[in-house]
């Protein structure tokens, strides 16, 4: 399953469309789509505000399907000297 980081622009927000739920926080309704073709930006995504029927699409932010970094062991070169230490732990983290 790939992930995707979108970016809302909060302003972009109507007042109207920000309920309170019964929590007290203050939720919007948003739909994400896929894109036909990827923007100059490569933003894959985009999304807008849930409507009623009448009302014209709000769009309010894009994004695109996460990237993650690759792991650091490929990031070593390949030429390691031979007193290379070959106890040290798979992952820093």
């Amino acid at each position: 399953m790939n992930n995707i980081t979108i970016s809302i622009c909060l302003d972009d927000i109507p007042a109207e469309k920000i309920t309170k739920g019964t929590n007290g926080k203050r939720y919007a309704r948003i739909c994400v789509g896929e894109m036909r073709q990827p923007d100059k930006w490569g933003n894959t995504h985009t999304c807008w505000m849930a409507k009623e029927k009448e009302e014209p699409i709000r769009y309010v932010g894009k994004g695109k399907i996460y990237q993650p970094r690759p792991e650091h062991q490929n990031d070593f070169p390949s030429n390691l000297p031979n007193d290379f230490p070959s106890d040290l732990p798979d992952k820093i983290f």
